[in-house]
């Protein structure tokens, strides 16, 4: 059997500018640090659309909520919704949860120190 790739148009620039700014702004962040760290562009690109799409799925089926505020129910609900509706394969679901659960790291280990963030726990896993 073949293998074939579903393509969703899932992110927008109208759906994309509604998205929760501090989340689009902790996500941008993260992918400085990263740079900073000698991440190779394409990984951080790759990193950039995953980022994309979940903020849009915030958006739209989430309450936009923020992402320090998201909880492990939230987390499987993404990923079932990009299993059933995008019809997403199983390697794709893993790459963008290791891309939402490495942001998760950031928050913890770098941005620790930062009151808005020293209760932080990681959900994603």
């Amino acid at each position: 059997m073949s293998r074939f790739t579903v393509y969703n148009n899932i992110v927008t620039p109208d759906k994309l500018e509604k998205c929760n700014q501090d989340n689009i702004q902790l996500g941008e962040d993260w992918l400085e640090y990263l740079q900073s760290i000698d991440r190779s562009p394409q990984t951080i690109s790759g990193y950039r659309n995953d980022l994309k799409i979940f903020w849009v799925w915030n958006l739209t089926y989430n309450k936009n909520k923020p992402f320090i505020e998201l909880t492990k129910r939230e987390i499987a609900k993404f990923q079932n919704f990009a299993l059933n509706t995008w019809g997403w394969g199983s390697a794709r679901i893993r790459r963008v949860k290791s891309c939402l659960s490495s942001l998760s790291n950031y928050i913890q280990d770098i941005l620790d120190d930062d009151p808005e963030f020293e209760d932080y726990k990681p959900v994603v896993r």
